[in-house]
């Protein structure tokens, strides 16, 4: 089973091949920016996702600019 690594600022993201995925959530309080769902750190979580879908936390209050198209 392949594993892929990527760190952004404060995550470290580890992708298989097969959709599975491990994430560190840094402390407090985030909300996945697609599904709503809420996880409390520090801790590592582990999802599946598609070809078309990815961790995405966000903090309570972030201000994100979105495109419509």
């Amino acid at each position: 089973m392949a594993r892929h690594c990527i760190r952004l600022k404060m995550r470290l993201i580890v992708f298989s091949d097969e959709g599975d995925v491990t994430s560190y959530v840094p402390e407090g309080t985030w909300t996945h920016l697609l599904t709503g769902e809420t996880v409390t750190g520090p801790r590592w979580v582990r999802e599946r996702h598609g070809f078309l879908s990815a961790p995405l936390p966000v903090r309570p209050g972030a201000v994100l600019s979105r495109s419509g198209t």
